[in-house]
C-alpha cells in the first residue's frame, strides 16, 4: 500500500481541475496510474519552483515587476550564467508568420519570406544580450541564422534554447515567463 493512500485524496476529473489548479496541489498517480491530487499539500509544484527561482535572480521573496532596473538585473544574470554556444530557436510562431501559420497565407510564401526574415523553424547561434533595442522594454537576443550566418535581434521571450537538456534553458526560460508574467 502506498503512503499518499492514507491521505485524503480525489480522483482527476476535468469537473475538479479549475478548483485543483487555483490552490495548486500537486497530482500523484497510484501503481495503476490512476491520476490523483492530494488535498492539503504544501509541496512545491513546478510553475511555484520556477517562480522561486526568479526570485532568487533578484534576491527577493517574490519575482519584481519588469521595469529598467530589474531588466538591467536579468541582463547582468544571462550573461554570468550562459554559456557559450548556446543554441535557440523560436518558442512560438513569430508575429510575421501568424499570417501564413494560423491564417490564411501560403506555405510557398512563407517558405519565401524565411530567406530574408528570422523564423520561429530557424536555429540560431546566440551571439550577445541587447537591452531594449526597440523600446519596447525587453531584453532581446542578437543571433546568428545557423542555415545563412545572418544576424538577427529577436525578442528573447520568443525563443528557447536548444536541447532543452542544456544548462542554458533555464535561465532563458525563466526570463520569457517572467517578462510574460510581470510586465
Amino acid at each position: 500500500m502506498h503512503s499518499f493512500l492514507s491521505r485524503e485524496c480525489h480522483p482527476f476529473t476535468p469537473s475538479n481541475l479549475a478548483h485543483d489548479l487555483v490552490v495548486r496541489t500537486p497530482l500523484i498517480y497510484n501503481s495503476n496510474r490512476q491520476y490523483k491530487i492530494i488535498k492539503g499539500d504544501t509541496t512545491l509544484n513546478a510553475m511555484d519552483r520556477q517562480l522561486k527561482r526568479i526570485a532568487e535572480v533578484f534576491e527577493k521573496e517574490e519575482p519584481p515587476e519588469v521595469n529598467e532596473r530589474t531588466l538591467n538585473i536579468y541582463l547582468k544574470h544571462l550573461r554570468k550564467n550562459i554559456e557559450h554556444p548556446c543554441m535557440l530557436t523560436g518558442s512560438e510562431d513569430f508575429e510575421w508568420e501568424e499570417f501564413y501559420v494560423i491564417g490564411p497565407g501560403s506555405k510557398k510564401e512563407h517558405k519565401q519570406l524565411r530567406k530574408t526574415h528570422a523564423s520561429y523553424l530557424d536555429t540560431f547561434e546566440l551571439i550577445d544580450f541587447v537591452l531594449d533595442p526597440y523600446d519596447d522594454g525587453g531584453i532581446h537576443a542578437e543571433v546568428k541564422r545557423l542555415s545563412d550566418q545572418k544576424i538577427f535581434i529577436l525578442p528573447l521571450d520568443y525563443l528557447k534554447v536548444r536541447p532543452r537538456k542544456s544548462k542554458n534553458f533555464g535561465p532563458i526560460d525563466n526570463y520569457g515567463v517572467w517578462f510574460v508574467n510581470f510586465r
